[in-house]
């Protein structure tokens, strides 16, 4: 077992456990990558307007944001991606909602 520096943390692993570590982080990396095609799509799909607040994108920086997060089993699917802007989905985190009108609301009620 040795030491591994891994974001800045030291961590006690044997060498199986970094290859695994690093396998992981590869396929997160992947699989977060979402085309600008998409995200054009998107921006005209929602009117250049983040999905809850409807505050304009087009003038500022924006998040694509998973309806259902990847931790709870989203995926990059386009109808699993939407819009919104940083404060919104910072709110929203990787929290779990059954459907996309609870999400809304609790956004909403967070924003007041």
């Amino acid at each position: 077992v040795s030491q591994s520096r891994y974001r800045g943390v030291v961590l006690d692993m044997d060498e199986a456990s970094k290859r695994n570590l690093v396998a992981l982080d590869d396929k997160k990396r992947r699989q977060k990558q979402i085309s600008k095609t998409t995200v054009l799509k998107l921006m005209d799909l929602q009117s250049g307007c983040c999905a809850y607040c409807n505050t304009s994108l087009k003038t500022s920086t924006y998040h694509v944001e998973h309806i259902t997060p990847i931790a709870a089993g989203g995926t990059n699917e386009f109808n699993n991606l939407t819009l919104s802007c940083p404060r919104c989905n910072l709110i929203a985190s990787s929290k779990y909602f059954s459907n996309i009108s609870s999400k809304i609301n609790y956004i909403r009620s967070k924003l007041k």
